[in-house]
């Protein structure tokens, strides 16, 4: 019998261990980041002000300044009318800076109603669109 028992108290420790492991594990406020995978752009050549890693990323491929949503890979994503802007030549930019046929990476948050709103980008260089849009 306390084998029986010794047992399951091993194994509820370690399934209690298992748990704290994948909660502590988990993201912190805003979504998860992926990291940077630009096809022939070498991370260390971007300026030192860019992220490690973005939310998502891609090119844009129509936006609306006045509807504040831009496309990205065939989805929409609404962006805050106070979303900073960084370029390869500049720190701090402006949303009308963006373009159709640019490459970004971006950083989305999500509300408490599951609304995903893109609160800061960067411009990637020219070429292949880096295809990170999860």
């Amino acid at each position: 019998m306390k084998k029986s028992i010794h047992g399951h108290l091993s194994f509820g420790v370690l399934l209690i261990v298992m748990i704290f492991n994948t909660v502590s594990a988990a993201p912190k406020g805003p979504l998860a980041t992926v990291p940077i995978v630009t096809p022939g752009v070498d991370p260390a050549k971007l300026p030192a002000y860019y992220p490690s890693a973005f939310s998502r990323a891609g090119k844009i491929q129509d936006l609306s300044l006045r509807s504040k949503v831009f496309v990205i890979n065939g989805t929409n994503y609404n962006y805050s009318s106070n979303a900073k802007v960084h370029t390869l030549k500049s720190r701090f930019g402006t949303l009308q800076m963006l373009r159709k046929g640019m490459n970004i990476g971006f950083l989305v948050t999500k509300d408490g109603n599951g609304k995903v709103t893109v609160t800061e980008i960067w411009e990637l260089p020219a070429g292949d669109a880096p295809g990170l849009d999860l």
